[in-house]
């Protein structure tokens, strides 16, 4: 999967939303609102909030902290991606951003320095997966709601766990699997197992797709309202990204 800027990886996470599919099963005793639309509610219940989360998918573990009221965000992706190992961090507070990438020899191919941050334009991250987070306010930070666009059989196994399947040929935005990844996975792409934690407030705590191993995630979301602190990189480490890094986060 492949989740925007952090995508440069192949990572892909995304959601759900109201024109999700309705689900297999009546509500359970414990909620006043059928399993769909708990998983839906539990989704939009993220937008504008700040939290801690945790990151698995395809072979890279992710790290980062959320932070819309101070309109600031940042990820650190590790792992292995197609044998290479890659370390790849964005970090955007306001309209500023920066990535750091270390992509085993593509770095050199790319003329980047691993151990330097680039600082990026905002305006030239146009395409639909350039980043791996959204700090508009549009929406929820990883379009959650853009994965989940089509789930079924969703059921309340109890009062906090949501299980289904979810139809990911139909996933949509920053965390949807790539073209490529669909391709290899086939039919088995249409109807994916996940399960779905939520807290006492009904809001996401943690989302687990289990399918092949291109199409597993796993998003772990704590410590709503205090997050780890976004900090700027010191203006001593950072360049000017050059422009064959936006052809990169573009593609």
């Amino acid at each position: 999967m492949s989740v925007g800027a952090v995508a440069i990886a192949s990572l892909a996470l995304s959601a759900c939303s109201s024109s999700s599919k309705t689900g297999g099963s009546s509500p359970s005793a414990s909620s006043s609102v059928a399993p769909t639309q708990a998983l839906a509610n539990s989704i939009t219940a993220l937008k504008g909030q700040a939290f801690d989360i945790k990151l698995n998918l395809g072979g890279l573990d992710g790290t980062g902290s959320i932070d819309p009221p101070h309109n600031a965000g940042t990820i650190e992706a590790k792992g292995s991606q197609a044998g290479v190992s890659v370390d790849i961090t964005f970090t955007q507070i306001a309209n500023d951003a920066w990535a750091k990438l270390d992509l085993g020899p593509m770095s050199g191919q790319l003329g980047i320095d691993p151990h330097k941050w680039m600082h990026l334009d905002l305006t030239k991250l146009t395409g639909s997966q350039s980043k791996p987070f959204d700090l508009s306010g549009s929406g929820d930070a990883f379009d959650l709601a853009g994965l989940v666009k089509s789930v079924s059989n969703v059921k309340q196994t109890d009062a906090t766990h949501l299980t289904g399947t979810i139809d990911l040929t139909k996933a949509t935005g920053v965390s949807a699997p790539d073209s490529q990844t669909l391709n290899k996975a086939g039919a088995s792409a249409k109807a994916v197992p996940f399960t779905a934690t939520l807290d006492n407030q009904g809001r996401l705590t943690e989302f687990k797709v289990t399918g092949s191993s291109d199409l597993t995630a796993d998003f772990q979301i704590s410590n709503f309202g205090s997050p780890a602190e976004v900090k700027a990189p010191p203006a001593s480490d950072v360049v000017q990204a050059p422009d064959q890094i936006y052809q990169f986060f573009n593609s």
